[in-house]
């Protein structure tokens, strides 16, 4: 089965991009802003922020309008896995989506570095207050899933690898 994602823009075009999913995932017909209030998406979702603790990220070969797939180590997203004190890098990761959890006792800098003495503050609306570890950085393509941590609790969940 395959995953179609369509951005529709403000002027009318739009850019389609489909990808085979490694895990059950599901979304159709979001043809608006998550954030408009128009009553198009159900209340319960902007009520609750949901919106806000969501984060979609796929590889620029695999963005909408583009016709070709990531290249495994060379320009598909990477996700550093620490599971026992031990990190693996995958480098082969087409899209994923990374939930937020709680926030955390130790917000992040804008390079994604512990800032000393701070907890996350959601009200400031930066992704730092948002994500841990590599995910809290928008400016890359590496992300983070990290079992080991006490400071981390996104949740990662991979939507399509590159063969």
């Amino acid at each position: 089965p395959f995953l179609t994602v369509i951005d529709y823009q403000e002027d009318g075009t739009s850019f389609t991009s489909t990808f085979t999913p490694k895990s059950a995932f599901s979304i159709t017909d979001i043809k608006y802003s998550l954030a408009d209030g128009s009553g198009d998406m159900p209340a319960w979702l902007i009520d609750n922020d949901w919106h806000k603790l969501v984060y979609v990220a796929f590889s620029s070969d695999d963005a909408p309008g583009v016709a070709s797939v990531c290249t495994s180590g060379t320009d598909c997203l990477s996700l550093d896995v620490n599971w026992n004190a031990t990190t693996a890098t995958q480098d082969n990761k087409r899209a994923l989506l990374v939930a937020a959890g709680a926030e955390t006792t130790t917000v992040r800098n804008n390079s994604c570095s512990a800032i000393a003495a701070t907890a996350q503050d959601r009200t400031l609306g930066t992704i730092n207050n948002y994500f841990e570890l590599d995910n809290c950085d928008a400016g890359d393509d590496i992300f983070s899933l990290d079992r080991d941590g006490n400071n981390f609790n996104d949740q990662v969940s991979v939507m399509a690898t590159s063969p």
